[in-house]
């Protein structure tokens, strides 16, 4: 007698060939995977003998490496303009004042150094600095409502930041106006990123992340690998012409570690 009972096996048979056309709502998707990538050590720079307290973000160029950090302890957050041959000190400034201590992740333009200095909490306040690379100077500022922990800037105009852990993104204009405000298209906690054209480059939370800006999703993404003291991307990251330059430590004696990516 047919009771109008479906059998477990034909039951389990409807849900695969219905899960290979597409037929349940939400198995298919039109996003496509991002690709996967890896790191290929090639090298280090270094030491750098000076003591960087806790570092924060970092920026590589021709001729120097600008690297952030906070002391707690003095109520200090640095900018620090290091001579890339000799990996000794040339310059330092620190932004800290009153309760903003807290440096971003950053980004030299080419022009300038974009960076923020926070108060030490999540939904806090932070301002935001174009920094003079030669006089290590502010040339500009804007504040914001928010716990700013990474700067980028395409030399353009186009300004983005992150709140604490990375949760949202700002866009911004060089004056300050928001632009946009959009969601972390991940889980992960960036704490550095960079900006080139329309590609955002994020470390943090055990991974890289290229992010297409006008589609907002990742379009590759790469896992963290060990160095001595931990994770790449625990704290600094730059990238540049497919070379990463990674700072995860703190204190006296740190490297930067260059990979390829492969």
């Amino acid at each position: 007698m047919n009771t109008g009972k479906i059998s477990v096996g034909k039951l389990v048979g409807l849900i695969v060939a219905l899960v290979l056309i597409g037929g349940v709502q939400g198995v298919g998707t039109d996003a496509a995977a991002p690709a996967k990538g890896k790191l290929i050590p090639s090298g280090k720079i270094g030491p750098i003998a000076e003591n960087l307290y806790h570092v924060q973000g970092v920026a590589v160029a021709t001729d120097t490496v600008f690297i952030t950090s906070v002391d707690k302890v003095s109520g200090s957050g640095f900018l620090y303009k290091i001579d890339r041959k000799t990996m000794k000190v040339d310059k330092v400034a620190n932004f800290g004042k009153s309760f903003f201590i807290h440096p971003s992740g950053l980004q030299f333009d080419g022009k300038y150094v974009w960076m923020a200095i926070a108060m030490y909490s999540e939904k806090s306040k932070a301002e935001v600095f174009k920094v003079d690379p030669v006089t290590m100077k502010s040339s500009g500022r804007f504040k914001v409502d928010d716990h700013i922990g990474l700067v980028v800037s395409d030399g353009a105009g186009k300004i983005i930041g992150a709140n604490w852990d990375a949760r949202k993104f700002y866009f911004w204009d060089e004056k300050g106006k928001v632009l946009d405000v959009k969601d972390n298209p991940t889980s992960h906690g960036y704490q550095d990123c960079k900006l080139y054209g329309q590609t955002l480059i994020c470390s943090g939370g055990g991974a890289i992340d290229f992010i297409d800006v006008d589609k907002w999703e990742v379009t590759k993404t790469i896992d963290a690998v060990l160095v001595p003291g931990g994770e790449v991307t625990r704290e600094g990251m730059d990238y540049h012409d497919g070379v990463f330059y990674f700072l995860p430590t703190d204190g006296a004696g740190t490297y930067v570690y260059i990979f390829k990516e492969g």
